[in-house]
């Protein structure tokens, strides 16, 4: 008997966290439609994708299937252990951000059309882009990373873009789909209609600049300047 009404409790505890469950795969993918719906600033949207992307890959590893075409889903994973690597222990995370830097610099350097420039050490190597209330939206260093953009130039890049941000906003809109065949839906209504981009800012991380702190390393200070970036995701 005993057995028997355990096995009742978790098969209602069971109930319940799925419940809970797909309410919070609900609720966030009318989020993420409503930003879809409202946003118009590129910048902005981009910074979005990991966003969009965790929500992708989190349904899927829920539903156990894999929606994405291959290349898609792969971008979708790697995001996500982007994303991941800036919780891990910093060492590991230092390096990497060296090496996202290290490629950035070389492509800024090697863009100077003359060789005697490329060793004045004068070059701009990360964009960062900020709205009002000064948060950081993100930098070229992050997007180059978590989109996996090898070459800034690549016009090849820009395509590939567009693909993953068709393959998710279409798992979007079949999610919401699907809830409304089956499920009642809240209303998620956001209240800013779109971000502003008002502020940009160019530098060298090889040198000292206004926004890296004095007695701080390189890498440091760029850690810093990711973790600011994901203050953002609460304001959207």
């Amino acid at each position: 008997m005993r057995m028997k009404v355990y096995k009742m409790e978790n098969d209602s505890l069971y109930e319940i966290e799925k419940e809970v469950t797909v309410r919070i795969i609900q609720e966030d993918m009318e989020s993420i439609y409503s930003l879809m719906l409202t946003e118009k600033d590129p910048i902005f949207s981009m910074a979005s994708i990991p966003y969009y992307a965790l929500f992708v890959q989190a349904c899927q590893e829920y539903m156990e299937i894999v929606y994405l075409p291959e290349m898609e889903a792969k971008r979708v994973k790697d995001i996500r252990n982007y994303i991941k690597s800036y919780g891990e222990k910093f060492g590991k995370t230092k390096r990497k951000i060296q090496d996202i830097d290290d490629s950035q610099d070389r492509q800024f350097r090697d863009m100077l059309k003359f060789d005697f420039m490329k060793q004045m050490n004068k070059h701009l190597n990360l964009g960062t882009y900020w709205i009002d209330e000064k948060h950081i939206v993100g930098s070229t260093q992050m997007y180059a990373d978590f989109l996996e953009i090898e070459n800034l130039l690549d016009p090849q890049s820009t395509e590939l873009q567009l693909e993953l941000s068709y393959q998710i906003g279409s798992f979007v809109s079949e999610v919401k789909k699907g809830f409304r065949n089956c499920i009642y839906q809240p209303v998620v209504e956001r209240k800013e209609q779109s971000i502003k981009i008002g502020y940009y800012a160019d530098l060298n991380t090889n040198v000292g600049n206004q926004f890296f702190l004095e007695n701080s390393s390189k890498e440091l200070n760029l850690f810093f300047l990711a973790r600011r970036y994901k203050t953002i995701l609460t304001i959207m």
